[in-house]
């Protein structure tokens, strides 16, 4: 009899294996092998995880490693959010999930800077969630500016007014809450 542990244990190992057959290389440096390597690690991942949420339908951790599925996966942001708002809805307090979406959104997976500052904004004004989800902008404004390769630009992104600004209110907002 499997427990929804045992098999989130089981979906991490085989996440991690697929991640690990990938590399970090750029897509395009990732062999055929590799490839369908990871895709086949990932769907024994996804098959796991999915079998422990219908055990454990109140564990984000399982949330979040089907997120990090999607990631490797890419059958699109629906299916990410899905993962997401079933997790805030466990643990509405657990900046990890809002991370896992903000690495989806770099423009090097499926998103733009752009989508990575609106989703930040999203979880500094939601007030369903809570604790370090509200400061989400200002982290998406710092993964942002990593997202720039050149030292000189990156430090000209810190210097934008909507940048300063959207810093400024949300430590404001944090501040009136806690």
């Amino acid at each position: 009899e499997h427990t929804s542990v045992a098999l989130l244990t089981k979906g991490r190992a085989y996440l991690s294996g697929a991640w690990g057959a990938r590399g970090t290389g750029y897509a395009n440096t990732v062999s055929e092998g590799a490839a369908n390597t990871m895709s086949e690690r990932l769907e024994v991942a996804a098959d796991s995880l999915e079998a422990a949420w219908k055990l454990n339908p109140h564990d984000p951790r399982i949330c979040r490693e089907m997120m990090r599925v999607e990631l490797g996966q890419g059958k699109g942001r629906e299916r990410l959010e899905l993962w997401l708002h079933r997790g805030m809805q466990c643990a509405p307090y657990d900046a990890k999930l809002c991370a896992e979406e903000l690495e989806y959104l770099r423009p090097r997976w499926y998103g733009s800077i752009d989508q990575m500052i609106a989703f930040g904004r999203e979880c500094t004004l939601n007030t369903n969630w809570s604790g370090d989800v509200r400061l989400m902008l200002v982290t998406a404004h710092y993964e942002a500016s990593r997202e720039i390769q050149d030292n000189g630009t990156r430090a000209a992104y810190w210097r934008q007014p909507n940048v300063w600004s959207d810093i400024k209110f949300t430590f404001e907002q944090y501040f009136k809450l806690y």
